[in-house]
């Protein structure tokens, strides 16, 4: 029971000192409350640990069960792939500014990102790179395009993501070619 009461207590003092930090800011800059409760964060931490685990054996969280490391990794991927579909959609095309309606969800949104990458989760958009036959992605089509002089990729449709360095989804995208001139 005392262990529990300090547990509150430590919560408490740490909303409270976040809250009382923010004061010593102008109005405008102050950044409000997670809208991620304790327990969801304990949570997602959890799920972060047991994916983490060694990949030869399987988490765990989940021994005895027929989900698999593998079945993790995909989870995260879809999680990754979605925040990153959610975050393309908030913010201005062509930069990384959210648009004006989306500028308070759009900092919890980020906030949920870090924690991700934190964790080792590394989201890659290859939008207006420079495309080279030899890179790891799935191509969907190519596309002749006024806008490039060399094969470019002009959509990314899926992410690359990575979990601490290693693959665990293949981006797809679509590439831009150059038109061939009429003689």
């Amino acid at each position: 029971m005392e262990e529990n009461r300090f547990k509150n207590y430590t919560s408490w003092y740490l909303r409270t000192k976040a809250n009382l930090r923010q004061l010593f800011f102008p109005k405008e800059f102050r950044i409000g409350p997670s809208a991620w409760s304790p327990t969801s964060i304990n949570a997602l931490e959890k799920l972060l640990q047991a994916i983490s685990i060694d990949q030869s054996s399987e988490s765990p969280a989940v021994a005895g069960k027929d989900t698999s490391k593998k079945d993790h990794m995909h989870f995260l991927a879809d999680v990754g792939t979605g925040l990153w579909r959610i975050r393309n959609k908030m913010v201005k095309p062509g930069t990384n500014e959210p648009l004006e309606e989306m500028r308070r969800v759009y900092r919890h949104l980020e906030s949920t990102l870090n924690i991700l990458i934190e964790a080792g989760l590394e989201i890659q958009d290859h939008t207006d790179t420079p495309y080279d036959p030899g890179m790891s992605l799935r191509v969907l089509t190519f596309q002749p395009t006024e806008r490039v002089d060399r094969e470019t990729v002009i959509e990314t449709i899926k992410p690359t993501i990575y979990y601490k360095g290693q693959s665990i989804q293949l981006g797809e995208v679509i590439v831009g070619t150059p038109l061939i001139p009429n003689k």
